[in-house]
């Protein structure tokens, strides 16, 4: 069993597989909440922490993440990391990822409270499950990558300006300060 001590665990009841997740873990996915692409009649304000907990536990949804982060920085883990969580296509992608959805819409960058969560999750993945601590920059790479590099579902996930913000969670998991902090 792996929950991050650092997050509120409110476990869902569907949408996930137990133990269907590789004995190693290749790295972390990047979602927002609303990857849809802009103009698609989707609503401008992204739903809460609370919205995500019951879209994951309804059965015909098909969708989960590991974990989920709000604006501010409150994180809540949906899924163990030993499980697999349905968050790109529910199978072998998903088997060998953990996930993490950012309450954001199209557009949206992460908020500094947002990256300094990725940025503590992917080191704690690191120490957890030997994620590296590097960007992925493709789908067979490991590390830190983001929804639309696998090339399924939402292609607008998580979207230019959060892809813009990777190489600074992982300084920051690195311990090297990020750029959104310096002057």
């Amino acid at each position: 069993m792996a929950l991050w001590n650092a997050a509120t665990f409110r476990p869902i009841t569907a949408n996930f597989n137990k133990g269907r997740i590789a004995a190693q873990l290749k790295g972390l996915i990047l979602h927002i909440t609303d990857g849809h692409s802009p103009g698609q009649g989707r609503p401008k304000t992204p739903p809460t922490l609370d919205g995500l907990w019951g879209t994951f536990n309804n059965p015909n949804q098909n969708a989960s993440a590991h974990f989920g982060v709000n604006k501010d920085g409150e994180v809540w883990q949906f899924v163990d990391t030993s499980n697999r969580a349905w968050s790109v296509d529910g199978d072998t992608i998903d088997g060998a990822w953990a996930s993490i959805e950012n309450i954001a819409v199209p557009g949206d960058e992460l908020t500094a409270e947002q990256l300094d969560v990725c940025a503590n999750l992917l080191k704690w993945l690191n120490r957890e499950h030997s994620v590296p601590m590097t960007v992925a920059r493709t789908k067979g790479a490991q590390g830190l990558g983001y929804h639309s590099l696998f090339g399924k579902g939402h292609p607008a996930c998580p979207g230019d300006p959060v892809i813009d913000q990777i190489e600074d969670i992982v300084a920051t998991a690195r311990g090297i300060e990020p750029t959104w902090l310096q002057d």
